[in-house]
């Protein structure tokens, strides 16, 4: 029922239609003190691209990697220690569109709860800087949503508003607010709001 509701989030189209790369990260729900949480990592200040921004774990489809899941477990574990075996995987929701430096490839989520302690996290320094979990309490709270307004052209066949969270210790935008509005309106559906045409034409 949760895979079937992320269907009517309406995809963000771009005018290339040539997938140059596959990219997947891992949304990862926890249990914080008895209370559901998503966790998230902000990235080193170190890296060449996407430096300090706030992002799920994961990366580019290699390989060795014969499907998406693969690729995001193993992500997972490179950049923060989530260990396989203490994972059980949901299942993928839509993938969100990303420009990359000779076109444009697609980031899939793979959605799974995480039974792992966060004292157990081995932190890749090299990209991660820290971690951080929200409370889908806080992801719910309207008081602490925002969004940002986007207007076609660069490749996006329409212009968009995307959501912002604002509920912990760094602002969460982009691509990974749009995943996580995916996962909170597949998980609570009508129950769940942010008053934005999230990724609907303007």
């Amino acid at each position: 029922q949760f895979l079937s509701s992320t269907d009517s989030v309406p995809p963000i189209r771009t005018t290339d239609s040539s997938v140059k790369k596959q990219f997947a990260v891992l949304v990862p729900l926890v249990d914080i003190s008895g209370e559901p949480a998503l966790l998230y990592t902000k990235r080193s200040s170190n890296l060449t691209s996407h430096r300090g921004l706030v992002s799920f774990p994961g990366g580019g489809m290699e390989e060795g990697d014969s499907n998406l899941v693969e690729t995001a477990l193993r992500e997972a574990w490179e950049e923060v220690g989530i260990a396989s075996e203490k994972v059980d995987i949901w299942g993928e929701m839509q993938p969100v569109p990303t420009r990359i430096h000779n076109g444009f490839g697609l980031v899939t989520p793979v959605v799974a709860i995480v039974r792992q302690e966060l004292d157990e996290l081995i932190l890749n320094r090299g990209e991660v800087k820290e971690v951080f979990t929200v409370r889908l309490s806080r992801l719910c709270d309207t008081q602490l949503h925002g969004y940002t307004q986007f207007r076609g052209g660069s490749g996006f066949e329409h212009g968009f508003s995307l959501p912002v969270y604002c509920g912990g210790p760094h602002v969460i935008w982009g691509l990974t607010a749009v995943m996580t509005y995916q996962f909170m309106s597949a998980l609570l559906g009508d129950q769940y709001s942010h008053n934005i045409d999230k990724q609907c034409d303007v």
